[in-house]
C-alpha cells in the first residue's frame, strides 16, 4: 500500500454524479483507490452525496484493524499509527483522541457496517474517486446475456433542486407509479425486471427520507420512496439504461411588498420553477402557475394593504402546480422574475402588457447609457482612499480562538444570483469575499465552516442545517444586491427579529462594513420571511454588500482589493459581536 501525507483532492461526489447526468447516465459507477478499481462484495451507499463503504473494505484495502462494539455503538479503526473512532448514527468522530465532525454518520445496512470513506481517505492522504463502466443498451438484450447486471444495479441519490434519484436498472420493459399515504410514499413498480432487490439507500433529504425495494413477483421490482413531505414527481426513462425520478420544487412562504415603490411578489423556493402568467378580468385578477412545484403546508390567503393588490392566495392546484392568485384593483403584469435577496422575486408593472413593453424598451435604453462607468471613477483610487486593509490580527486571537463560525456564500451552481450590467455573477463575487473572510477568521484562531467553498448549488433550506450540524456559533450569509428598474446602491444587513442576538450581530457587522467600504448606508432590515433567517437556530445575518446591478458597485465587487475591504469590515463586526457577548458574561 502506498501512503502519502501530501495534499490531496477527494473528488466531489456531487460533481461526478452531475457529469453522469450530463451523459444521460450511460455509465455505472466504480470505486477507485489510486488507479486501482475496487471489487465490492457489498454495494456502496450514497447519503447526501457522500459515499459510505462496508467496514470490511477499510480492513482489506488499507490494512486496517477494525473493531465494532455493539454495546457502545462504536467503531474503532487502527491504521498504522492512526486511530479513528466512529459511532453508529452519530457524526461525532475521534481522530487520535481529538473530536471532529463527520459529514454523514456511519450506519448499519442489514448485517453490514457502512462507514464514510471520505473522512478516512482524507486523513490518509489517499486519492479516492468514482469512475464509470459502460451499461448495455436496453435494445440489445440478445447481446447482453453474459452481463451480470443485478450485482451492479443500485439506487443513486443525485440531489439538486429537485432531489433527483437515479435507479440504475439495466433491463426492464416499463413501470407504473402510485402515491400513497400513511406513511407518505411513492411506489414505483418496474416491470419486466430480472434480478435481486436494490440495496436500501438512506437519503435524509428535504423530500425523501429513504428508498427501499423488494421483488413483487419474478418479473416486478417494487421501489418505495419514503417521504418527509409528500410531493409531485416526474419519472423519465433514460435511453441507455435506468430511469430517474425528479421530485417537485418546494415552495414555502409567499408575500407581496413594495421596494422603492416597485410592487414585488416574492416566495421562497428550493429553486426557480417555470411560471405561466394568466390575466383575468371581471373581476381583475393575476394568476401565476408555478410548474413542477409543491406548496409546503396548507393553502393560505392574505389581505394586502396596497393601491393595486387587494388579496393574495396560494394553493396546490394539482400534484404538479402551485397557484398564486392576486385580486387586483387595476391591471398589473410581471417585468422580471429571478432570485434576489435569497428568495424568488417577481418585479411587477402597474398597467397593461402593452404599457409594460413600452416601459421595458425605455429601460433598455437607460441600461445601455449606464453601462459606461463615469470617467472620474477609478476603482483602485477608491480602494486606496476609502479603505484600510487588515494586516495585524494577533490581538484578536484570544477572543476568536476556538470559535466556530459558518460562512454562507449566497447562491451558487445553477443559481447565479443577481447579474450585473457587465455580466458579473453574484455567486462568484460573494464566494471570493467569503473565502477572504474565512482566511481572516482562521488567522485569528477561529474554525470556519462553509456552506459551499466552490461553485455548487446548496438549497436555501439546507444552508442553516450545515451551520447547525457543525455546532457553529453564528452564521453569516454574504450576498450582492440586485434591483431591476433603476440604479439603486448601498449596503444593508438583514436579520430575523425573533432573537436579540440577531440584531446585535447585524448592527455590529453593518457598522463596521460601512466604515470599511463607505457605500450608502441602507441600514438594518427585518426579514422574517427569509428561509435561511427563519430556520436558523443560531445568531444569523444576511449581508447585502452592494448592488451588483449598479455599474459603479459592480466594478467594485469584482475588485480583489474591495473584496478584502468587505471581508475586513465583516471580520471587525464579528469581533465586536463576540466582545459584546464576553462583556455580558
Amino acid at each position: 500500500m502506498i501512503r502519502s501525507r501530501c495534499f490531496f483532492y477527494l473528488c466531489s461526489i456531487i460533481l461526478i454524479l452531475g457529469l453522469a447526468a450530463q451523459n444521460n447516465y450511460a455509465k455505472a459507477f466504480e470505486l477507485f483507490i489510486g488507479e486501482r478499481s475496487i471489487e465490492l462484495e457489498s454495494p456502496l451507499m450514497v447519503v447526501n452525496g457522500k459515499i459510505l463503504v462496508p467496514l470490511q473494505l477499510i480492513s482489506d484495502e488499507f490494512e486496517a484493524i477494525t473493531k465494532v462494539d455493539q454495546e457502545n455503538n462504536s467503531i474503532e479503526i487502527d491504521i498504522q499509527n492512526d486511530k479513528i473512532t466512529m459511532y453508529l448514527g452519530s457524526t461525532d468522530v475521534l481522530y487520535n483522541g481529538k473530536k471532529e465532525t463527520l459529514e454523514v454518520s456511519p450506519r448499519q445496512s442489514n448485517d453490514t457496517i457502512m462507514v464514510p470513506l471520505g473522512f478516512i481517505a482524507d486523513k490518509l492522504g489517499v486519492n479516492v474517486s468514482l469512475g464509470f463502466s459502460e451499461i448495455q443498451n436496453l435494445d440489445s438484450k440478445e447481446t447482453n446475456t453474459d452481463h451480470e447486471s443485478p450485482n451492479n444495479e443500485r439506487i443513486v441519490y443525485i440531489g439538486g433542486p429537485r432531489s433527483q434519484i437515479f435507479l440504475d436498472v439495466k433491463e426492464y420493459t416499463g413501470y407504473r407509479s402510485t402515491l400513497l399515504t400513511n406513511p407518505d410514499r411513492l411506489v414505483v413498480d418496474i416491470l419486466g425486471y430480472e434480478g435481486e432487490p436494490l440495496e436500501e439507500t438512506i437519503i435524509d433529504g428535504a423530500i425523501v427520507k429513504s428508498v427501499e425495494s423488494t421483488l413483487l413477483d419474478a418479473n416486478t421490482l417494487r421501489v418505495f420512496f419514503y417521504f418527509n413531505i409528500s410531493t409531485g414527481y416526474e419519472i423519465k426513462n433514460l435511453p441507455e439504461g435506468g430511469l430517474t425520478v425528479d421530485f417537485n420544487y418546494l415552495i414555502d412562504t409567499v408575500g407581496f411588498e413594495r421596494i422603492n415603490n416597485k410592487p414585488i411578489i416574492w416566495f421562497n423556493a428550493s429553486d426557480k420553477p417555470e411560471i405561466t402568467e394568466i390575466e383575468l378580468v371581471d373581476p381583475q385578477r393575476l394568476v401565476l402557475d408555478l410548474h413542477d412545484s409543491t406548496l409546503l403546508g396548507q393553502a393560505r390567503e392574505y389581505e394586502v394593504s396596497d393601491s393595486v393588490v387587494r388579496r393574495l392566495r396560494i394553493s396546490q392546484l394539482n400534484s404538479a402546480t402551485t397557484r398564486i392568485v392576486l385580486e387586483l384593483n387595476s391591471p398589473m403584469v410581471s417585468l422580471h422574475y429571478g432570485f434576489a435577496n435569497e428568495r424568488l422575486e417577481m418585479v411587477m408593472f402597474e398597467g397593461t402588457s402593452e404599457m409594460a413593453q413600452e416601459y421595458l424598451a425605455k429601460l433598455e435604453m437607460q441600461k445601455q447609457e449606464s453601462e459606461t462607468i463615469p470617467q472620474d471613477f477609478e476603482v483602485d483610487e477608491y480602494i486606496v482612499s476609502e479603505g484600510t486593509i487588515l494586516t495585524d490580527i494577533e490581538s484578536e486571537i484570544s477572543l476568536l480562538k476556538g470559535r466556530i463560525i459558518c460562512i454562507d456564500p449566497g447562491h451558487g451552481g445553477s443559481d447565479p444570483g443577481s447579474i450585473g450590467l457587465q455580466g458579473t455573477y453574484e455567486k462568484d463575487v460573494v464566494l471570493s469575499i467569503s473565502l477572504l473572510l474565512g482566511n481572516l477568521l482562521e488567522g485569528a484562531g477561529a474554525k470556519v465552516v462553509y456552506t459551499r467553498d466552490d461553485d455548487s448549488y446548496i438549497s436555501i433550506f439546507e444552508r442553516p442545517m450545515v451551520a447547525m450540524r457543525h455546532d457553529s456559533e453564528i452564521l453569516i450569509s454574504i450576498h450582492a444586491n440586485g434591483y431591476v428598474g433603476g440604479l439603486v446602491s448601498g449596503t444593508e444587513t438583514l436579520y430575523h427579529p425573533k432573537d436579540t442576538l440577531n440584531l446585535i450581530l447585524a448592527e455590529a457587522i453593518q457598522t463596521h462594513l460601512i466604515d470599511a467600504i463607505q457605500l450608502p448606508n441602507r441600514g438594518l432590515i427585518q426579514r422574517p420571511d427569509l428561509a435561511l433567517l427563519r430556520v436558523s437556530e443560531i445568531p444569523t445575518v444576511l449581508v447585502e454588500v452592494a448592488f451588483i446591478t449598479h455599474p459603479k458597485e459592480e466594478q467594485l465587487l469584482k475588485a480583489e482589493g474591495f473584496q478584502l475591504m468587505v471581508a475586513e469590515g465583516i471580520f471587525r463586526g464579528i469581533l465586536e459581536f463576540f466582545e459584546i457577548l464576553a462583556s455580558e458574561r
